[in-house]
């Protein structure tokens, strides 16, 4: 069923949401992939230690034959001997003090490299319980894939049941009546229409203690501005408010136009469903003609909710359609008396009287400078 259009009674207007919680479907369970085949982690092993030391040794070797040749040279009365003597004994200090130097390093090394290696040895050992284990999950998932896979499907063909769908369509609807705006109690009487307790008796008898008036809800967006429904039907067990709206096509005591085509009922409505709530009018004479199936429309509308649907009722009800009016039109009717015509003797005495203060109050409202809002 698609939100009102609007343009005839009886009209059924809900919040947008309402529409893709009954048409939303479970979340399907992802078929299980196939197990992958762990692999072991690599880490790099530490690099030894080079204990070569027959550098620094040749070294002070060649140091040690210059200073000899130095020393023969001298010994066989050559001058330039004293030369070798003293570069090559300077060669063997450095390379013999050097060497040490070298060795104290690649101690410092080798007792580095002893730490790194256990530590290495140690991650292998870790590395092999983690790959074990992976192992056994493996070969686990791999022994459980069908079942699993199995389970997922049937776990699906539950999800697209009928039944699966309607109680999760139903669970949403908790959540999203749960919270609707609650209305507050009117403490001052505004005059109501003819028909307000004609009609009451028959909803009283359908809905019984479910049935209230004098409440309303307040608009502080700009300015405090209060809506109050004819009648509100509240569904416990959805947490379901509905705005019952009887429209008249003119006030009876000066024929001033009510709920023509492009009057402010539209912004009114569309104030309620923000709040999550339900708005079902009916044209005054369909509640007169046929008050029975106007009840049964509204409780046809509860069933559905409950049901986790969204028919059609259009084509369903026993009321008859009537066709919204014109501001033209209601002047028309007001000229002709056009409500004398159905309303009960009991009732057409009264109508002279009726001044629907709340209504009237409702037929100029001051628009904020974006147009959006009724005040």
């Amino acid at each position: 069923m698609k939100r009102s259009l609007r343009n005839s009674y009886p009209k059924i207007i809900f919040p947008y949401e309402i529409a893709h919680i009954i048409n939303s479907i479970p979340p399907i369970i992802e078929i299980p992939e196939y197990p992958k085949l762990p692999v072991k982690k690599e880490i790099n092993k530490p690099k030894e230690i080079n204990n070569d030391s027959n550098g620094c040794l040749i070294n002070s070797l060649i140091g040690f034959i210059i200073t000899g040749i130095g020393l023969l040279l001298l010994k066989a009365d050559l001058d330039f001997g004293v030369v070798f003597v003293p570069v090559g004994g300077a060669v063997t200090m450095y390379y013999v003090f050097f060497n040490q130097m070298i060795e104290q390093n690649k101690l410092k090394k080798r007792k580095q490299y002893e730490i790194e290696y256990k530590k290495y040895e140690e991650d292998i050992r870790l590395i092999d319980i983690e790959y074990r284990n992976q192992l056994l999950v493996y070969n686990l998932k791999k022994q459980s894939y069908e079942s699993d896979c199995e389970i997922a499907k049937n776990e699906n063909l539950v999800r697209q049941s009928e039944a699966f769908i309607n109680t999760y369509r139903y669970k949403q609807l908790l959540t999203f009546f749960k919270k609707s705006d609650k209305p507050s109690i009117l403490k001052n009487e505004f005059s109501k229409s003819v028909t307000h307790s004609y009609f009451k008796k028959f909803l009283i008898l359908t809905f019984g203690n479910k049935v209230h008036d004098n409440f309303f809800l307040k608009d502080t967006t700009y300015v405090d501005l209060l809506y109050i429904p004819d009648y509100i039907i509240h569904e416990p067990d959805l947490n379901l408010y509905i705005d019952i709206e009887i429209d008249e096509p003119y006030i009876g005591v000066d024929g001033t136009p009510l709920h023509f085509i492009n009057s402010n009922d539209d912004k009114r409505d569309d104030f309620f469903t923000r709040k999550k709530w339900l708005v079902i009018r009916f044209a005054e004479i369909q509640i007169i003609n046929n008050p029975s199936a106007c009840c049964d429309l509204i409780n046809e509308m509860i069933m559905n909710l409950k049901c986790s649907k969204l028919n059609d009722l259009s084509t369903l009800t026993k009321v008859e359609i009537v066709q919204n009016w014109s501001k033209e039109d209601a002047h028309k009717f007001a000229f002709k008396r056009y409500r004398d015509s159905y309303l009960p003797y009991e009732l057409k005495n009264n109508i002279k009287f009726e001044t629907l203060e709340n209504d009237r109050n409702n037929l100029n409202p001051i628009y904020d400078i974006t147009d959006e809002l009724p005040f």
